[in-house]
């Protein structure tokens, strides 16, 4: 019978690091300085690491490299960085292609679709800590 628990202990420090939410190494990409600096706040008080932010499309693109090196395992994505609706999916897509393990939180005023979990500005940005603790 394998033991499911040892193997993924095992797995985990195969890959590096652990790939659960409660732990989380975060990418956030926001060009609101208010919505990111509660965005932080509530990531950091619920236990996660913000180890790469960018504020801008261009940015984030370039700092997908570093998010893998540092093995980022959640992103919390603006949907429009700035004023561009298609930027949160292009980082996204970017994202899963460098980090396929990667879960991607969509951060948005207006519906979208394209995150493992779809939260609404302003209504949830204290709570995205939470959201990212319980990610499955």
């Amino acid at each position: 019978m394998i033991d499911l628990f040892s193997w993924e202990q095992k797995r985990k420090k195969e890959v590096g690091f652990n790939m659960l939410p409660e732990n989380a190494r975060v990418f956030l990409a926001e060009d609101n300085e208010a919505v990111r600096f509660f965005v932080k706040k509530s990531l950091e008080e619920t236990g996660h690491q913000v180890l790469v932010e960018a504020v801008s499309f261009e940015e984030a693109m370039e700092k997908i490299r570093e998010a893998k090196e540092k093995r980022i395992n959640v992103a919390v994505l603006d949907g429009s960085l700035p004023d561009n609706s298609s930027h949160g999916p292009k980082i996204a897509e970017a994202l899963r292609q460098a980090i396929p393990d990667i879960r991607i939180v969509a951060l948005s005023g207006e519906e979208v679709n394209w995150g493992d979990k779809n939260l609404h500005k302003p209504e949830d940005v204290s709570r995205v800590g939470e959201y990212v603790r319980n990610l499955t």
